[in-house]
């Protein structure tokens, strides 16, 4: 799993201003546990939230967290994110104090012709997780993408730099973050690409499988 940013960029107090990764730096596996951690006094926060827990991500978060013993919840289709009361359902009684979505709709092709679905997914999903994490008291950490730029940038964006999505699936995403960061005032966002793992589809299986299948490239 890599995760192509700065780790200082993510690791700050989640109390004050909400920030976003760039594209330089480190590739860790454990950029987003980074993030859990217990700023002041190094102690690690209970429960954490995992959702969209059976994606690649997800897993690959889930067992890392196991092997740092770190107690934890997962979810996944069966806790719709596009109905914000089931969030509440599940929320209830648990002692949340950290919400990871890893949840989200990323089929870049197809969300040109399902971009109303990809919308429940990345925006309003996401906006209904930031929502919750807000009534309960817990803080957010939502993986975005850099699909929310416009692609032709020369140089390693900038958290600051303009966004200006060109595909539905990065407009679904731009809006998933305006909602988190407006439902949530504690909030982390994370803009990546190309993250791979030994679950799911990802750009490494699909070379591997076009090099079994082909002379060249």
């Amino acid at each position: 799993m890599s995760f192509p940013r700065t780790r200082e960029s993510i690791v700050n107090d989640v109390n004050g201003s909400p920030l976003v990764s760039t594209n330089e730096g480190v590739k860790r596996e454990d950029d987003i546990i980074c993030c859990l951690r217990e700023q002041v006094t190094g102690k690690w926060l209970h429960m954490i939230w995992i959702i969209g827990c059976n994606g690649m991500l997800g897993k690959e978060l889930s067992a890392l967290i196991e092997k740092k013993k770190i107690e934890y919840v997962g979810t996944d289709r069966e806790c719709d994110i596009t109905d914000i009361a089931e969030l509440r359902r599940f929320a209830a009684g648990k002692n949340i104090e950290w919400i990871v979505n890893c949840s989200a709709y990323t089929a870049v092709d197809k969300a040109e012709d399902e971009e109303t679905v990809a919308f429940r997914i990345n925006a309003s999903g996401a906006g209904n997780i930031a929502s919750v994490a807000s009534e309960i008291g817990a803080k957010m950490l939502h993986i975005s993408t850099d699909y929310v730029f416009g692609g032709k940038g020369v140089i390693p964006y900038k958290e600051s730099d303009p966004t200006g999505p060109v595909s539905a699936y990065g407009r679904t995403k731009l809006e998933g973050e305006r909602l988190v960061a407006q439902n949530c005032a504690r909030h982390i966002i994370i803009r990546t690409a190309w993250l791979y793992g030994a679950h799911g589809n990802n750009f490494v299986h699909t070379m591997l499988r076009l090099l079994s299948e082909q002379e060249q490239l």
